[in-house]
């Protein structure tokens, strides 16, 4: 029971951090790319979409509230995203 929380974290980490290394290679860092990016990564690391989606908000925002991950990280920018992720490693 008590293995599960540490272990949810460290997978949620790890899929940040691994989101956050492709994500950051776009050239152009729009809500369309990002979209297909992060589908793709999903896809391509047999992750929940969902699970990806909410931890990336946690680290950035401190809730899973707020617009779609796609605008939300257009929005912020490439280089603000990628500061408030290396913060919160």
């Amino acid at each position: 029971k008590f293995g599960i929380a540490p272990l949810a974290a460290s997978k949620n980490r790890n899929n940040i951090k691994e989101f956050h290394l492709v994500s950051s290679e776009l050239e152009t860092y729009t809500k369309e790319n990002i979209k297909k990016t992060l589908n793709k990564f999903c896809n391509n690391n047999d992750v929940i979409r969902t699970e990806v989606v909410e931890a990336i908000k946690m680290a950035l925002l401190k809730t899973t509230k707020g617009p779609d991950l796609e605008t939300l990280l257009e929005s912020f920018g490439k280089k603000e995203v990628s500061i408030s992720i290396n913060k919160n490693k």
